[in-house]
This record gives C-alpha cells, sequence and structure tokens, in this order.
C-alpha cells in the first residue's frame, strides 16, 4: 500500500484490515491490491463513474419508463448494482464457491421457495 493516501483512504484501509485478516493467507494480498486500485488510482475513478452511471441509467429507466417514483428507483438502482458490485467482487475473491454447480443448485433452491408473485405495478401503487 502507498504512503500518499489521504485522511479518508487511510480510515478506510485501516477499518478494512481486520476484514483482510478473515481471508485466507493467498486471498489478502489480492484483496489489498483490488481495494487499492478501487480506491486510489484513475482506474479506479472510472470504474466508480462507470457505476454511478449504470444506477443514474437504471434510475431513468425505471423513472421515465415505467413511471416509478424516484426515491424507490434509487433505491433499486443502488441495490441492485451494489449487489452486482460485491458479487462480482466475491466471485473474483473466491470462485471455488461460484463453481457451475453450486450455482445451479443455488438457483434451483431458491426457486422452489413457494412466495407469491404480485404484479410490480401494485408496489408503486399502479
Amino acid at each position: 500500500m502507498s504512503t500518499s493516501h489521504n485522511a479518508l483512504q487511510r480510515a478506510y484501509f485501516r477499518w478494512a484490515e481486520p476484514h483482510y485478516l478473515r481471508l485466507p493467507l493467498e486471498l489478502r494480498a489480492e484483496a489489498r491490491r483490488m481495494d487499492e486500485f478501487l480506491y486510489t488510482t484513475r482506474g479506479g475513478l472510472a470504474l466508480w463513474l462507470g457505476w454511478f452511471a449504470a444506477v443514474a441509467g437504471s434510475m431513468a429507466g425505471l423513472v421515465y419508463g415505467v413511471g416509478m417514483p424516484w426515491g424507490l428507483a434509487l433505491v433499486c438502482s443502488v441495490g441492485v448494482w451494489l449487489g452486482i458490485l460485491i458479487a462480482l467482487g466475491s466471485a473474483w475473491l473466491m470462485p471455488d464457491k461460484f463453481t457451475g454447480t453450486r450455482l445451479w443448485r443455488g438457483a434451483c433452491w431458491r426457486s422452489s421457495w413457494p412466495l407469491p408473485a404480485p404484479s410490480p405495478a401494485s408496489w408503486w401503487g399502479g
């Protein structure tokens, strides 16, 4: 880790250190490298700008295309794109937990939940 971090970056890395220690030894360096990229470089800035553009685009689609209120659209968009970002990071750090067989078994198990399927229009008063 470079020594030229600002106060916010140093605070983040102090907060993240206990989480790094929970990872297997061979993954710690990779996790630190990923965080260094995401929070200190221009490449990380481009990634975050792309993430914000994806959130804004999906939010605009929900507001103008479907008629969802902007607050709910913001919550839904951030939730989906944050989930995708976390899932991709997890798959990168622990690929053995994301094998085809394991994903298929999880998808089949989740699809067997007896959940009602309300109309999406009823979620925002339509």
